[in-house]
């Protein structure tokens, strides 16, 4: 399970990965898109331990589908793979 609390970009920290950084996030706004910065905690189950980490989610609008929200390139080795995509 996934739980998101909002936060600020100012606030958001620097990962080692560029596309999960408030940086890429101030490019792709300068491109049209709206970055939203989250804390992520993510338990497999209920007694599991938690996971927290930070993650950017781009807003695009599509001519003919409305706007959707992707997130680009984020962390999952912590995941198991039959759990991604949830």
């Amino acid at each position: 399970m996934v739980t998101l609390k909002l936060a600020e970009s100012n606030t958001f920290p620097a990962t080692d990965n560029l596309f999960q950084t408030a940086f890429w996030g101030k490019i792709k706004t300068a491109s049209g898109q709206r970055a939203m910065f989250f804390w992520a905690e993510w338990k497999e189950t209920e007694t599991s331990a938690a996971k927290t980490f930070p993650l950017m989610a781009l807003l695009r609008k599509a001519e003919d589908f409305g706007t959707y929200a992707y997130v680009p390139r984020m962390q999952t080795d912590f995941i198991a793979e039959g759990l991604h995509g949830i």
